[in-house]
């Protein structure tokens, strides 16, 4: 079983030790506010749209307990554009955490190193030549544009 250790660094903030791994306290309680923050969020952005469910109707429908209507609601239209919105988010807020530490400047953004300006001009090429091109592709499309201007 790991050691379980709690102890005050020089700097005066507390870590807690789990084996060899330490965390800051301040930092696992931040974590931990924000995962029930996140939980709530979720909850609310599943129970609310144009047919108004309950919270209670939602956590019947992820644990299977609801009807099939309900079910579908959450399953097949509310919980994949939730996860989507969430994982885009976590992308961004990566992004943002990457740059500003690459650039050692807390106010760095991706206009920085001109991805976006990339981004932009890639889709504006899609949307100008091939104006067929499907829509999921022109996501695509400015991620390439991106990459390359990062290169």
């Amino acid at each position: 079983m790991p050691r379980i250790s709690l102890s005050t660094s020089i700097d005066g903030r507390r870590r807690l030790f789990i084996g060899p791994f330490g965390v800051r306290v301040h930092n696992l309680v931040t974590g931990i506010v924000i995962a029930f923050g996140l939980l709530g969020v979720s909850l609310l952005s599943l129970s609310h749209g144009t047919t108004q469910l309950e919270t209670s109707d939602v956590i019947a429908a992820l644990f299977g307990w609801s009807s099939e209507d309900t079910a579908f609601v959450v399953w097949q239209v509310r919980l994949p554009r939730f996860l989507l919105a969430a994982i885009a988010g976590f992308a961004i807020a990566m992004n943002g955490a990457v740059l500003q530490t690459l650039a050692g400047n807390a106010l760095a953004d991706p206009g920085l190193l001109g991805l976006s300006q990339g981004a932009v001009v890639a889709t504006m090429i899609l949307l100008v030549y091939f104006p067929s091109v499907a829509i999921g592709l022109r996501g695509l499309g400015a991620t390439a544009g991106a990459l390359v201007a990062g290169i």
